[in-house]
Parts: structure tokens; sequence; C-alpha cells
């Protein structure tokens, strides 16, 4: 027999309240926020989407980050957003602490890139920053 799949809680960001109040939700059970910005019409993103849905059901992060998809499409709430965050590329995670403070932008192009980088995140909480190199490697500055 089969162990059950763990449950997916990746979710849609409706509006920017909607947002706000899941980034408020996450911070009162202390998890970080990460917000997947995407577009239907992007290549990449809808070659990645499957796996980065995937990480909202992937066991030891679900428990540390929620994890948010918004689409960026022609007319969206998640346009202003993403130009906010100064997304650069789609698909593109922007991570925020607990306590809703911005913490670090990633390409999510890479989804085990991106999923380590989250590893790497959760476990130093205490960083004062995370510097993203070209080259993709990540510093963590305490």
């Amino acid at each position: 027999m089969r162990a059950p799949r763990p449950r997916n809680t990746m979710v849609e960001a409706l509006d920017m309240d909607h947002l706000e109040d899941i980034q408020s939700r996450a911070g009162d059970a202390m998890k970080w926020t990460c917000v997947v910005y995407y577009a239907d019409w992007c290549g990449n993103c809808r070659s990645t989407m499957p796996e980065l849905l995937g990480l909202g059901a992937c066991d030891g992060l679900t428990d540390k980050v929620q994890f948010v998809r918004a689409n960026i499409g022609e007319g969206t709430h998640a346009y202003q957003m993403a130009i906010s965050k100064d997304v650069q590329g789609l698909p593109f995670a922007c991570v925020s602490r607990p306590n809703g403070e911005y913490a670090v932008g990633i390409s999510a192009k890479d989804v085990d890139g991106l999923k380590s980088k989250l590893e790497l995140i959760t476990d130093n909480p205490d960083a004062v920053h995370f510097d993203i190199h070209d080259d993709g490697e990540m510093d963590v500055l305490n």
C-alpha cells in the first residue's frame, strides 16, 4: 500500500489584500512566505509549474514556508506586486520572513535550486542578509 501524498499547501494570491492576509497568517504560524510569480504566457513557467506546485507538498518545507503563487498576466493585481518586488525574469520567487519583511528574491527556473536555497534560508532565520551571486550560489550573512 502506498503512503498518502502530502497535501499541497500552495495557494493562489487573489489580490494584494489576500496576499497580505496569507503572509499575516503565515507569520502567526512563524512561517516564511515564498511567493512564486509566473505568467500563463511564459514558457519557463508552464514547464516548471508542476514542480513548483510540488513545493507546496514538500515534506520539511511546508512546516516552515507558506507557498503562494501569483499570476502576473496582463491586467492582473500580481503585475503591480511583481514590480514592487523587482521581479527579474519568470518564474521568480520572493521570500519574506515570518514578520513580513522581504528577505530575498530567487529565480524559480531551477526548482531544485530554489528548494535548496529555501532550506538554507529557513535553517538560518537570524541571518541579516541573503546574497545571491550571478552563478546562482547564495551566501548567508549573519
